[in-house]
């Protein structure tokens, strides 16, 4: 990889507060004048909270300025400096925060405002420069909780508050201004972001000396806001440079683990698990995780989202046992620290929602996600933007459980928010449509979803350009939608249009590219196009190999793969060959009972029972089962798929009727929790019981179930669907047996 993706973390060192407080000028002011009149006493212990407070050590700020507040408190003469007394809230307030003490922080803020009602003792200045730094916070706490159009009007009644003020409070500006920035990035309005964190920039160019600026906090700030941004709109290697630069000046002011160094810590490792770098990845987040429980304690916000972080980068690389062991803490750390129907909650959930759905536990995820939209309907209602996030969530959920009208209105609902919130040429608007045209090409109205796809390519062209990476991702559903539609050609342009954008950003041996080459490889398998199928997945295995070695998971993935297209092409002993290396490599890497072990276990069987050795066939499907229960449930969607195997099996080994119809009403039942009756998924079970009823020589319901495989292949245009019907019409009469076999039935799908 290119030499800018590497960077070294220092290991954890302890300094000295700094006296960084001294560059606001704020500050300076108000220890000349307001702090004259004060005990000494209390502006040295006011002062080490403020250097523990710059210098990232929270925890032991907010001890000195708890013990301050105590002290006026219990003073046998009242303070009779209630400018100081004022400010000592605010920091208090501030310090809450930063630790995530949202309710605390609230309660010291209203502290404040009853001050500044009740006092006519204040200095002007003073009294206008925290009635800001009150609104700021208040601001930032509502940006926190997603509640934008009240952070937006915070933050710019802040503003008005510290004008007239620029020399003193222009680092407050510049804070309103960065702020401001954030929300409209998260509102997804890019262009407006950029341009406040620019005004920031321009503000603190414009205030500081020539040779402070470049090295000033607040710009390394505002460089981290760049990374963020860029980060968003998929930019890796801006966003590493924009992190670069921040950190460079952060080190020039911060000890190595402040809690903002840490935070760019975290962002290249979110970096280089989208480069698939994971050792670098896995090494920073280490390095995080310990520096915020050191820094935070346990229950810190930001604990439990290295957490998730963590968890991401083992998923990434199908880890999955040890990534859901890191997406539950984080989920058990964020309901100690959230009520239960916190808005915060809602993206613990979605994620490890997200990875039920990535493992088929549907009921699982369907019960999180819908708790979610819950919490988000009650907190922000029904045309809010995080409503997108959720309806976006529900129909890849309904997509996966092929029920794709409920999907379709969800996607729509997403799009119709997105729409109203951005206009129509916004990159989220261009995401709906994306989603969309997949949903719709899966469900077999490949014209409309080619129609939708062109329209999300179009959406990113404007506001990205024409070589942007969300453009290529968008040529390439395109040349899948087309092999599934059996243009070959047509979809090999634009194959040839994305690999050529997406190998100049990312080079010919990343990761990505491999990916790419896979899901190809399999969309050709699915089309009977074998040849095609094998020179694409050999050219990913060649890719990954280089990138991950010969015993990575990724690598029997491909394994997996060219077992199944040789399993297609009739190829049964080199078919197990490749199936096995996929088992020795996945025990090595999850042990011997694992997804990725059941899963192979299944193809084998199916191997073996194309090659007529039921037994063998049996065998194995029972000790998938046997994995798929204790790792997943027993009403898992694999389960109720491998019941239907073994069903099969059972009828062609043993010509057992009774006891195959008894596995495949199993099967029968746990699907049923996954997708509606006439989706595409029952067409195996009409198939394998169409199989046993011909068995048992009751022929009317064998054609009965041939017929409902008739009309769902024809509401979803699968191929073959007249051999289909006449296979019923002629055992209807009696005319014939049904004459095919479960793998034949397979075939017809």
């Amino acid at each position: 990889m290119q030499a800018f993706y590497y960077i070294n973390v220092p290991p954890p060192v302890q300094l000295k507060p700094s006296d960084l407080w001294k560059r606001d000028p704020y500050e300076v002011y108000f220890v000349e004048t307001v702090c004259k009149g004060v005990a000494p006493t209390f502006v040295k212990t006011y002062l080490t909270a403020l250097n523990f407070t710059y210098d990232g050590h929270y925890y032991q700020a907010r001890d000195y300025l708890t013990s301050l507040q105590s002290s006026f408190t219990h003073r046998q003469d009242p303070l009779d400096n209630s400018n100081f007394a004022l400010k000592v809230a605010l920091e208090l307030a501030k310090v809450n925060h930063c630790l995530g003490k949202h309710q605390d922080s609230e309660k010291a803020l209203d502290y404040c405002l009853n001050l500044l009602k009740e006092n006519e003792n204040l200095l002007k200045d003073i009294a206008t420069s925290i009635q800001g730094e009150v609104t700021l916070t208040h601001g930032m706490l509502n940006h926190e909780k997603k509640f934008y159009e009240e952070a937006l009007e915070h933050l710019n009644k802040a503003l008005e508050n510290f004008k007239g003020l620029e020399d003193k409070q222009y680092l407050n500006i510049v804070k309103c201004l960065r702020r401001i920035g954030q929300v409209y990035s998260e509102q997804k309005q890019y262009n407006k972001a950029m341009s406040y964190f620019q005004k920031a920039l321009e503000t603190m160019e414009e205030k500081e000396p020539k040779d402070a600026f470049p090295k000033h906090v607040e710009v390394g700030r505002n460089y981290y806001q760049y990374g963020l941004l860029h980060m968003t709109l998929q930019r890796d290697k801006e966003a590493f440079d924009s992190f670069d630069k921040c950190l460079r000046v952060f080190t020039s002011n911060f000890r190595d683990n402040h809690p903002d160094v840490i935070s760019v810590y975290c962002e290249f490792a979110i970096i280089y698990t989208r480069l698939n770098l994971f050792a670098e990845a896995e090494r920073h987040l280490e390095f995080v995780l310990n520096c915020r429980r050191m820094i935070f304690g346990e229950t810190h916000p930001l604990v439990a989202q290295t957490y998730l972080e963590k968890a991401n980068c083992l998923s990434e690389q199908s880890r999955d046992h040890e990534a859901i062991t890191y997406l539950n803490k984080a989920v058990e750390l964020a309901q100690m620290i959230y009520e239960n129907n916190c808005p915060a909650l809602g993206s613990y959930y979605i994620k490890l929602g997200n990875f039920f759905l990535k493992s088929k536990s549907f009921e699982e995820a369907l019960r999180l996600f819908q708790k979610v939209l819950q919490i988000y309907r009650k907190a922000y209602g029904p045309d809010h933007l995080c409503m997108t996030t959720i309806y976006h969530t529900l129909g890849n959920l309904y997509k996966d459980m092929k029920r794709y009208q409920e999907s379709i209105e969800n996607y729509q609902k997403d799009l119709e928010i997105s729409r109203k919130n951005y206009g129509d040429v916004h990159p989220q608007v261009a995401t709906s449509y994306y989603w969309l045209a997949l949903v719709l090409a899966e469900s077999g109205q490949k014209e409309k979803g080619l129609d939708y796809m062109a329209r999300c390519i179009e959406v990113d062209m404007k506001y990205c350009g024409e070589n942007s990476l969300r453009v290529a991702a968008g040529y390439f559903e395109i040349a899948k939608i087309l092999i599934q539609s059996k243009k070959f050609e047509d979809a090999k342009k634009f194959l040839d249009l994305n690999l050529k954008m997406e190998q100049k950003h990312y080079g010919d041996a990343h990761p990505l590219i491999a990916n790419r080459y896979f899901i190809i490889g399999v969309e050709m398998r699915e089309q009977n196009s074998i040849q095609d199928a094998l020179k694409f997945l050999n050219k990913a295995l060649e890719i990954d190999k280089v990138c991950f070695g010969a015993s990575h998971p990724r690598i029997a993935r491909i394994y997996q793969a060219i077992g199944n297209t040789l399993n297609n092409k009739e190829d049964y002993m080199e078919a197990i060959e490749y199936f096995n290396v996929a088992l020795e490599i996945n025990k090595e890497c999850f042990g011997d009972e694992s997804i990725e072990a059941h899963e192979i276990y299944r193809n084998i069987g199916n191997v073996h029972f194309n090659m007529g050795e039921y037994e063998k066939a049996e065998e194995l499907y029972d000790k998938a089962i046997e994995i798929a229960k204790k790792i997943r449930s027993p009403k898992d969607f694999t389960v109720g798929v491998l019941y239907l195997d073994l069903g099969s099996c059972v009828i062609f080994s043993q010509g057992k009727g009774c006891k195959a119809l008894k596995l495949l009403q199993s099967g029968t039942k746990v699907l049923e929790n996954y997708c509606g009756k006439h989706e595409k998924q029952y067409l195996e079970t009409f198939y394998s019981r169409s199989c046993v009823m011909n068995q048992l020589k009751n022929f009317h319901e064998a054609a009965g179930e041939l017929k409902k495989a008739f009309l769902i292949s024809k509401r979803h245009r699968i191929t073959k669907t007249k051999k289909l019907k006449a296979m019923a019409d002629a055992i209807e009469k009696k005319q014939a047996k049904l004459e095919c076999t479960f793998s034949e039935a397979k075939y017809l799908v």
